[in-house]
């Protein structure tokens, strides 16, 4: 099962960590509680840790969020730019038109509003926050 579903490709930089810091991150990913919390890789942990920082740092990216039966617009804060989210029903998916994506950052602070997440959840929605990629033996 497929659950990233990109239309365009993105780029992933590589990020060093430090030698004993990187160490320290390898074996605690090994950890069942490092898998109940869905890091399976330095980079998901990294991802959110980065995430977590930002939202704590730079403050809120996105602000003025209005809903219509069809789709969502979010205000970006940095780039005063308009967003639209679009409620697709027939995949019970939610697709960015901005990006292009069914799962970057814009559609990820829709599934953060608890009653959002609440919403589309009853709708059948699936939250991409919550998927834990698992490697098949």
């Amino acid at each position: 099962m497929e659950l990233t579903r990109r239309r365009k490709s993105s780029i992933q930089p590589a990020v060093k960590i430090d030698g004993p810091l990187n160490d320290l991150l390898s074996e605690w990913l090994k950890t069942d509680y490092a898998k109940s919390l869905g890091f399976h890789s330095k980079a998901s942990f990294i991802t959110q840790a980065a995430r977590e920082l930002l939202l704590k740092y730079r403050g809120p990216h996105f602000i003025g969020v209005q809903k219509c039966k069809t789709h969502y617009t979010l205000d970006d804060n940095l780039t005063t730019q308009k967003v639209k989210i679009v409620i697709n029903n027939t995949e019970s998916s939610l697709e960015c038109s901005s990006c292009d994506s069914f799962n970057c950052n814009h559609i990820f602070f829709i599934w953060s509003i608890p009653q959002e997440e609440s919403d589309l959840t009853k709708m059948g929605f699936l939250n991409p926050l919550n998927y834990v990629l698992q490697s098949q033996p």
